[in-house]
């Protein structure tokens, strides 16, 4: 099993709705890492991609927009969901994931 990592900022004071449709994937499991399927590292880069301006959404990559995803700062949370993929490419469904949440 192979796992896709997803990210989402929660704003500090509780504005945010946390929901794993809005999350940006940063990754999946054992790609790049030389088979090691059942590993994924959170790079000190992807508070970078969870900030306005460095994100773009149009197809030619040229002075795009963030997404909609808020700026991470002091005191906000960042939710990392993980959800399965199997050996044959089947997606799992969110209610078969799990998140975990860390304080910026």
């Amino acid at each position: 099993m192979y796992t896709n990592v997803y990210a989402q900022v929660l704003k500090a004071g509780g504005n945010s709705v946390a929901n794993p449709e809005a999350a940006l994937w940063i990754g999946t499991s054992g790609y790049g890492y030389e088979g090691r399927k059942n590993e994924f590292e959170v790079m000190e880069g992807v508070f970078e991609v969870l900030t306005p301006g460095t994100l773009t959404s149009e197809s030619d990559g040229k002075n795009g927009k963030n997404a909609g995803i808020p700026s991470v700062q002091k005191g906000d949370k960042v939710r990392f969901y993980v959800q399965g993929v199997t050996e044959r490419g089947e997606v799992l469904g969110w209610d078969r994931s799990v998140w975990v949440e860390i304080d910026v």
